[in-house]
């Protein structure tokens, strides 16, 4: 970036008619500028507004190309937080599939070293317990459902009606229920 400010300044000194270069300038102005014992020059009239354009222009470029910048690292943030979030996405439907899978496959070549009664009787479900809960209106009766899946046990509680439709839901599934 420094080398191309320098460049522009280059240029704009050349298209000015100047015939020194940037730095001789410059050299030539902090000489004069910081020694006090040596003679100053009368600056030509035209000196200070080629300054003025000059840093105009570098300050123009400068804000430009920050503003360049700046939206580049935008989009890269943006693309880069798209494709972390897709790949977070990706990883977790995978894991989940992937675990899925595993339990299926669990289920349907089992160990040789089962039981007899998992052969039987991969499923089980069974209702240990109910409770009386709510108050009022809202009293009502809360089943406790233990479901066994070979080696993994789901408990849910669930309201009588809702119990009801799991029952019948089964029923109609798994004709050994009724």
């Amino acid at each position: 970036l420094d080398q191309e400010i320098q460049q522009l300044k280059q240029k704009i000194y050349e298209g000015d008619g100047a015939q020194k270069g940037n730095h001789g300038i410059l050299d030539e102005r902090l000489s004069q500028s910081t020694s006090p014992a040596s003679p100053t020059k009368p600056q030509p009239p035209a000196a200070p507004l080629v300054d003025d354009r000059i840093n105009a222009f570098i300050e123009q470029e400068v804000q430009r190309r920050l503003q360049n910048i700046h939206h580049k690292a935008e989009d890269n943030h943006v693309s880069a937080s798209w494709s972390t979030e897709s790949f977070k996405d990706n990883e977790r439907h995978n894991n989940s599939t992937i675990q899925r899978k595993l339990k299926y496959e669990r289920m349907v070549c089992r160990s040789l070293g089962a039981t007899p009664d998992d052969l039987k009787d991969p499923i089980k479900i069974s209702i240990p317990r109910y409770v009386l809960c709510g108050q009022g209106k809202d009293e009502h009766y809360e089943f406790e459902i233990k479901i066994t899946v070979l080696d993994e046990t789901w408990t849910v509680f669930r309201r009588y009606s809702r119990f009801r439709e799991l029952h019948k839901t089964l029923k109609l599934k798994y004709p050994e229920v009724s």
